[in-house]
């Protein structure tokens, strides 16, 4: 009897792993790039500055994401990406560091569509979603010296991306994307330009901050 019982387990656990490798419902990546923030821009701040504009630094990010398949091409998952920043005025010259070890994090639901199926060893997606971008607390530092402390908010977001899938295994693969997440700033725009509520601004060109995320990962599939 008890054979029989070793025997029927281990036929289960060996059909178990047969399905896992060819059928995977499932996968999830680390993902590490570059990210190219921008930021708003004004004419019209009261009391009255000069043009320019204050944005979040381009620099590293690292992320992760996972993804259910609801079926061949169809999954959703979540995101989680955080860019290690600074804040820039402009000036003159370019642009000034005005605010260091300050961090942009994306927390997102996303949709994704895949060409081909389940077996095909490269495919192409297309990524929407939407959620939160987190802006961490950061210290600024006025021309003048002084210094002022913005707290972290948290804005909502849409995020859209595009890219490959490449699986030279059956569990695991790589891929490649562009992924770019617009961003109400709000009154955060005042704050980070003004501290608190010593000016306004009335005349932006948009309020929104955009990123732009160039990724490459390694996915496992399960």
């Amino acid at each position: 009897m008890l054979r029989k019982f070793v025997w029927a387990a281990a036929l289960v656990v060996l059909s178990a792993s047969g399905a896992y490798a060819s059928d995977p419902r499932a996968e999830a990546s680390l993902n590490l790039g570059y990210t190219g923030s921008n930021g708003i821009q004004s004419t019209e701040i009261n009391p009255s500055a000069a043009f320019f504009e204050i944005r979040p630094k381009s620099s590293f990010f690292w992320g992760v994401d996972f993804g259910y398949f609801v079926n061949d091409r169809f999954e959703i998952g979540a995101l989680y990406a955080i860019q290690k920043s600074g804040l820039q005025y402009t000036t003159p010259k370019g642009f000034k560091d005005v605010g260091e070890g300050f961090d942009v994090q994306n927390i997102m639901g996303t949709f994704t569509f895949n060409t081909g199926d389940m077996r095909s060893r490269t495919r192409f997606y297309l990524l929407g979603g939407f959620g939160a971008t987190r802006f961490g607390n950061v210290t600024i530092i006025g021309d003048n010296g002084s210094a002022y402390q913005v707290g972290g908010k948290s804005k909502f977001a849409t995020t859209w991306g595009a890219g490959v899938k490449m699986y030279p295994s059956d569990r695991i693969g790589w891929k490649l994307g562009v992924r770019w997440t617009p961003t109400n700033l709000g009154d955060t725009a005042d704050e980070w330009i003004c501290g608190s509520t010593t000016c306004t601004v009335t005349g932006t060109d948009t309020q929104y901050s955009h990123q732009v995320e160039f990724s490459g990962g390694v996915m496992i599939r399960f």
